[in-house]
């Protein structure tokens, strides 16, 4: 009984995933109407998930960069300044987007 729910389940994740329109292959401006809006709100969801990993990998890192300098905070401002600057650019890139 349960792995036959589990197939069933299984297939249907499957079949819904299947029939998702896939907008990154698509020009939004070849589309009209909800198609088109639907198109640009996946795009914007996909750019600020981007953001959102590269802001995280840079926060890593930043982490990573002061751990290794614990001692020494004259090498760890000089070291590390470069993954503030470039969260900061980030921060005011992403801001005027939106």
């Amino acid at each position: 009984m349960r792995t036959t729910t589990l197939l069933f389940l299984t297939l249907a994740m499957g079949a819904i995933s299947g029939c998702a329109p896939q907008y990154g292959q698509e020009d939004c401006d070849t589309l009209h109407g909800v198609h088109a809006r639907m198109c640009q709100e996946y795009r914007q969801r996909k750019a600020d998930v981007e953001v959102r990993q590269e802001t995280a990998n840079l926060l890593k890192a930043y982490r990573l960069c002061l751990q290794k300098y614990e001692g020494e905070p004259a090498k760890a401002k000089e070291n590390c300044s470069v993954y503030t600057q470039a969260l900061h650019e980030i921060e005011l890139k992403y801001q005027s987007v939106k």
